[in-house]
């Protein structure tokens, strides 16, 4: 998915910098992932949740 990619682009500070915030536990690295994480898991949540509402319920599952 783009979050895949914008995650990866995001990481590239982590094997250049060996210290400080962009360092592999630095603030901004962990901070950064884990809130994009976060919103893209939200999203995926809300439309998964809205997609099966809207399937009716009568309808068989595929296989």
């Amino acid at each position: 998915t783009v979050w895949q990619i914008v995650t990866e682009i995001l990481a590239v500070p982590v094997f250049i910098a060996p210290a400080g915030p962009f360092a592999w536990n630095g603030s901004m690295s962990f901070w950064t992932g884990t809130v994009i994480f976060g919103f893209w898991l939200s999203f995926v949540i809300v439309f998964l949740k809205k997609a099966n509402e809207e399937q009716p319920a009568d309808e068989a599952p595929l296989p």
